[in-house]
């Protein structure tokens, strides 16, 4: 599986993918801290490190994690067990039965 990047991750929440780089850093950079928590919260359900041989459809657990982050990032209500529960289903063919 190849890394997800920042562009993939504004077309698949609907923001401006060619603004990627320019004067939206800000928005680059939060962006791009979602993601690294997306990707620590897939690992962390997987029980293993996202490699180049992790399927694809852990790039859609990871996106989804950051749609969450994103879309929830302001609600008190929050709750990173839900995000890992789903994302928990999502790979549950995969996903190793222990550390």
């Amino acid at each position: 599986m190849n890394k997800v990047t920042v562009g993939e991750v504004k077309r698949y929440l609907g923001l401006d993918a060619g603004a990627v780089g320019t004067a939206d850093d800000g928005q680059d950079a939060l962006l791009a801290v979602f993601l690294s928590t997306a990707e620590h919260t897939v690992e962390k359900v997987l029980r293993a490190p996202i490699t180049e041989r992790t399927p694809e459809i852990v790039k859609t657990a990871i996106l989804y994690c950051v749609w969450q982050y994103y879309y929830h990032r302001d609600d008190a209500e929050f709750k990173q067990s839900s995000i890992e529960a789903t994302a928990a289903v999502m790979l549950s063919d995969i996903r190793r039965v222990a550390f």
